[in-house]
């Protein structure tokens, strides 16, 4: 075999424990990414599972919201993602997935923040709310350290409302092994739902009560996870951002008054 194609095809290794940071989306993960950031310890990858976002790392995102990857596993995702973590982007699919100058010129700098981070040495700080339902076969194949927020049930459900946010809860109830799973306890409520959604509260609700019901029982299991409430870090970030950075492993952060996700 040409020695440059068994360069390429040969599994990345990944130096240094990721951290993920995960939870509902509007919970608050890019604030807190973006402080662990500030410790210069780790770079910060936004929502790589995301299936809308050009600029996800992975050569190929999920092609569903909340993706879920269980005991089978997923081959092909894990060699991904461990490239990701790596700290080396998809480069050619991100070019190929942008459709406009400014994503392609959001390449360019994700790439070179890549590169800054490989010769610091820098950790990878997964930033993904979207990856929450796979976060124990991302912490099984990458050791990570893993971060679970979890906001006010009213709260996220008025950030939804004024966003407009409606939830396609079909990205639940096509993944079988979520539902007799993790989501076991709503699974006919989901499918339900997927058939008649109700109105934007109605749809947080049913997602809120799925994703505390799953991240309680991440916290019951994963004794070494930190399972926090947003509310909590942003009432106090000057105190608890650093105890939640050394916890982690970042290092120190340089904090500043939050930015609530409306």
């Amino acid at each position: 075999m040409d020695r440059r194609v068994a360069a390429v095809r040969r599994p990345c290794q990944v130096t240094s424990r990721p951290v993920l940071v995960t939870g509902s989306h509007r919970s608050g993960t890019t604030w807190v990414g973006e402080m662990l950031s500030r410790s210069g310890e780790v770079v910060s990858i936004h929502e790589p599972f995301n299936p809308d976002l050009p600029a996800s790392w992975l050569e190929q995102p999920p092609a569903r919201w909340y993706h879920h990857v269980g005991d089978a596993g997923d081959r092909r995702l894990a060699e991904d993602l461990r490239r990701v973590c790596a700290l080396r982007p998809a480069v050619g699919a991100m070019l190929r997935r942008s459709r406009s100058p400014r994503a392609a010129a959001r390449v360019v700098v994700e790439s070179a923040r890549a590169l800054e981070g490989r010769v610091r040495r820098r950790r990878a700080l997964l930033k993904d709310p979207i990856a929450f339902f796979s976060a124990e076969w991302i912490d099984a194949e990458l050791d990570a350290d893993v971060l679970v927020l979890v906001r006010h049930p009213a709260a996220f459900a008025g950030s939804l409302q004024r966003l407009g946010w409606a939830f396609d809860f079909t990205n639940l109830t096509s993944q079988p092994e979520l539902l007799d799973g993790l989501a076991v306890r709503f699974a006919d409520e989901l499918r339900a739902a997927a058939v008649e959604p109700g109105d934007i509260i109605d749809q947080a609700v049913l997602l809120w009560r799925v994703i505390a019901t799953v991240a309680s029982g991440y916290a019951e299991r994963h004794p070494d996870w930190q399972v926090r409430r947003y509310e909590d870090l942003a009432a106090e970030p000057t105190t608890s951002l650093p105890e939640l950075a050394r916890s982690l492993g970042c290092g120190g952060v340089t904090t500043r008054p939050p930015r609530w996700p409306s």
